[in-house]
This record gives structure tokens, C-alpha cells and sequence, in this order.
């Protein structure tokens, strides 16, 4: 399977797309549901927001827990492995969940392992 491709070059705000840009992207979705974007600027915030997770999650519980969920506002904060269950059982999993002051959206979901 061969995907689309898309250098972003150049791009540093929607003004900068150009209608050609946006029929790739059209089509890259309405028939693939999928494709490659390049040259968009983001690796290294990326790099950097990875590591500061590793940071977080390599700390001991006990530091983690510092900044654990409330169960009462359940979006912000520190979840640790079995702190949710979906079933009877745990999840395996721990997360920090950053959302902003109203909760409609979440800024982070990081996934430990």
C-alpha cells in the first residue's frame, strides 16, 4: 500500500496552506484514511514533551502520587497501574491526564510503561 505524502515545509500557520494542500489532504482521507506528513516542525517539541514524561514516570509512586486524580473532578492528574477498572480487574496501565480549567479538553494522555 503506497501512502500520500505531504512535505510541510514552509507551512507555520493555516495561512500558509494552499488550496492544493488542502485537495491532498482531501483525498489522502476520503480514500487511503491515512498519510504521511514531513517537514512539519514539531520533532523536537515532540522529543522534548516524551522525555519530560519519561521524567515523570521514572519517578517512585510515592512522588507520582503527589499529583494523583481527584476523584471528584476525574480529569487532571495521576493515575497509577490498577487505579482505574473497567472490569473487575485493574487496567494495567498508569497516566497523567492535563486538561484545561473547564475540562473540555485534554492536553496530555501519556500512557506509562
Amino acid at each position: 500500500m503506497e501512502f500520500e505524502v505531504l512535505d510541510f515545509s514552509g507551512v507555520k500557520s493555516c495561512a500558509d496552506v494552499s488550496s492544493a494542500v488542502v485537495e491532498q489532504l482531501h483525498e489522502a482521507f476520503s480514500t487511503i484514511g491515512f498519510l504521511i506528513i514531513t517537514n512539519h516542525g514539531i520533532e523536537e517539541k515532540a522529543r522534548t514533551a516524551f522525555k519530560e514524561c519519561r521524567k515523570f514516570f521514572d519517578q517512585p509512586l510515592a512522588e507520582k502520587l503527589k499529583v494523583k486524580r481527584s476523584e471528584f473532578t476525574n480529569t487532571s492528574g495521576y493515575v497509577q497501574v490498577e487505579g482505574e477498572k473497567m472490569t473487575s480487574v485493574g487496567d494495567l496501565k498508569e497516566f497523567f491526564h492535563v486538561s484545561n480549567e473547564d475540562s473540555t479538553q485534554v492536553y496530555l494522555a501519556y500512557i506509562g510503561y
